[in-house]
């Protein structure tokens, strides 16, 4: 019983190496569940198991070729879940970091006393995101507002994570500038 296991899963890896979507689907029915309900645990989100589960298998597709059938393919596709949760909850470390920088900077030329202080500050990043190119404006909305990952902006926008992230990085700095200027 556990041969014919291992060869029909050899079969369906060989099968889904060769890019059939039928092959793909055998492998999210044999495993999804099991895999959610351990993203579920790490997480403990419904919302962001959805996403990682979602990342995991556009991972397996993505780098479908290079699966080897000899190995233990559950091994293989937990690897992968795990390291998505380290991206997730370094993406969230990050994200959270740098809105407290924002939101906290005090080189704004905003006065802690003022009344709705923290709203003058979010009014001014904005105005200093709004400043962006086009491109680069909606990249930066997507990662660091709407909360996405770079690889979901690249998927969605048809472009390298690397550039997503060289935006973001030419984004960071050009509002520091602006809050430099801004203290000037």
């Amino acid at each position: 019983m556990v041969n014919e296991n291992i060869i029909d899963e050899r079969a369906v890896l060989s099968r889904l190496a060769q890019g059939f979507e039928d092959a793909f689907e055998e492998i999210y029915r044999q495993y999804s569940a099991r895999l959610y309900f351990k993203l579920l645990k790490i997480v403990k989100s419904k919302i962001f198991a959805d996403e990682i589960m979602q990342d995991v298998f556009i991972t397996v597709w993505e780098k479908r070729s290079n699966i080897d059938s000899s190995k233990c393919f559950q091994s293989y596709i937990n690897c992968i879940a795990v390291n998505k949760c380290y991206d997730h909850f370094r993406k969230i470390a990050r994200d959270k970091k740098m809105k407290k920088k924002f939101l906290n900077d005090n080189t704004l030329p905003l006065l802690e006393s003022e009344p709705g202080a923290t709203a003058n500050r979010e009014s001014a990043i904005t105005t200093m995101i709004e400043k962006l190119p086009p491109k680069r404006r909606m990249i930066f909305k997507m990662c660091k507002i709407d909360g996405k990952t770079y690889e979901e902006v690249s998927s969605q926008l048809g472009i390298s994570p690397s550039t997503i992230s060289d935006h973001i990085v030419k984004a960071n700095l050009f509002i520091k500038k602006q809050v430099s200027r801004a203290v000037c």
